[in-house]
C-alpha cells in the first residue's frame, strides 16, 4: 500500500451504535508507505507532516504482527514507533515515542507548552505472566511503572508514580508542583486499588488553588474517591467565595 499524500483536515465524528468492539476481517499489508501524512491544525493544534513506513498483518485481535513507524517532516526530529508480535501464548508489543518540544503528541493533546516528550511502553512475556513497563518524560514531568499482566486469567498487579515540579504545559493550565502513586492488584473486573494525586497551585481556566488531593481506594469492585480543594479562587465578581474551608467531594 504506497500514497504520496494523506491529509487529515478535521477530528472524527464519534458513532455510537452499541457494537462491541473487534476485527471482523483480517488486516494484511505486506508493506506500507505514505511520503506524506499531513495534519491540519485544526486535528493537532498547528500543522504536521510525517512520512510512515511498515507493514501490519492481523489475522484477529489474538494473532498477528505489526512494525509501523512515523518520522516528522516537517520538524527537527520526531518519531513515532508501534511494533509488536501477537500470538496464541505470547504477547510482545512496544510503543515509542520521541519527539522535540511542541511536537505532534503535545498538539493533539492541546498542550503546546508541555516540552519535549518520551515515551517507552512494552507489554512482552507469555499470556499468563506478560510484563508490562511504562516510562514517560514530558518536560520535566517523570511517570514511571511496572506490573504484570496474566490474560487468561484476568489479573493484574502493577504500580504508577510520577513526579512534577512547577510546569505550565498551556497558558491556562499549571502547578507548583505534582505528585502520583498508584498501586492496582486484582482480577481486572474486581481489583484492589490505592492511589493518591497531590498538585500544589494548581490553575486551570482561571480557576486556582492553594492545593488539590485526590484518593482513590478499591476493592471488590467497589471504588471510591475523594477529593480534597483548599483555598479554591474562581474567577468572577466572588472569587474567594469557596476560599474560606477546605472543599471535600467524594464519589
Amino acid at each position: 500500500l504506497d500514497a504520496a499524500r494523506i491529509a487529515l483536515l478535521r477530528q472524527p465524528t464519534a458513532e455510537k451504535d452499541g457494537r462491541s468492539a473487534g476485527l471482523p476481517l483480517g488486516i494484511y499489508i505486506d508493506a506500507l508507505r505514505v511520503d506524506r501524512l499531513e495534519f491540519s491544525a485544526a486535528v493537532a493544534g498547528a500543522p504536521a507532516v510525517l512520512a510512515v513506513d511498515g507493514e501490519v498483518r492481523l489475522d484477529s485481535l489474538d494473532s498477528g504482527r505489526v512494525s509501523l513507524l512515523a518520522r516528522r517532516l516537517d520538524a527537527a526530529g520526531g518519531t513515532y514507533e508501534i511494533s509488536g508480535k501477537i500470538a496464541r501464548d505470547t504477547v510482545a508489543l512496544r510503543i515509542a515515542v520521541d519527539e522535540p518540544a511542541q511536537g505532534l503528541v503535545a498538539g493533539l493533546a492541546d498542550l503546546p507548552t508541555l516540552g519535549p516528550l518520551k515515551l517507552d511502553a512494552t507489554l512482552d512475556g507469555p499470556r499468563t505472566d506478560e510484563h508490562a513497563r511504562l516510562a514517560l518524560a514530558a518536560g520535566p514531568l517523570r511517570l514511571e511503572g511496572h506490573g504484570t499482566v496474566d490474560l487468561v486469567g484476568k489479573l493484574i498487579e502493577s504500580v504508577v508514580s510520577g513526579r512534577a515540579p512547577a510546569m505550565r504545559p498551556a497558558p491556562d493550565i499549571a502547578w507548583r508542583a505534582a505528585a502520583l502513586d498508584a498501586r492496582v492488584r486484582g482480577t481486572f473486573t474486581a481489583p484492589e486499588a490505592t492511589g493518591r494525586l497531590r498538585i500544589d497551585g494548581p490553575e486551570v481556566g482561571g480557576a486556582k488553588a492553594r492545593r488539590v488531593t485526590a484518593d482513590i481506594r478499591g476493592d471488590d469492585g467497589t471504588v471510591t474517591a475523594t477529593a480534597s480543594f483548599v483555598d479554591v479562587i474562581v474567577p468572577g465578581p466572588k472569587p474567594g467565595l469557596l476560599a474560606g474551608a477546605p472543599l471535600t467531594l467524594r464519589a
